[in-house]
């Protein structure tokens, strides 16, 4: 049973979006899927990285940073934490 807080690591064959958006909202669940270089949600998620870092936007749940982060590694790209 999954709880508020919890973490839970998936392979990349279970991504569905609907699953994923229902942990995280309805059950406060955050999910790590890896990601391939050429999945647009690779492309989204450098972007917000890229925003949050330049002041321009915030994301919510990045605009509070990752503490002792330096580098987040996407794809072999490394991009400022927030």
């Amino acid at each position: 049973m999954l709880r508020a807080g919890d973490l839970l690591l998936e392979d990349r064959g279970f991504l569905d979006g609907a699953t994923v958006a229902h942990l995280k909202r309805q059950r406060q669940v955050d999910v790590i899927i890896p990601l391939k270089a050429n999945m647009l949600a690779t492309q989204e998620a450098i972007q917000l990285a890229a925003m949050a870092t330049s002041g321009k936007h915030s994301p919510p749940g990045l605009s509070s940073g990752l503490p002792g982060c330096t580098a987040l590694n996407i794809c072999g790209q490394s991009v400022p934490c927030p």
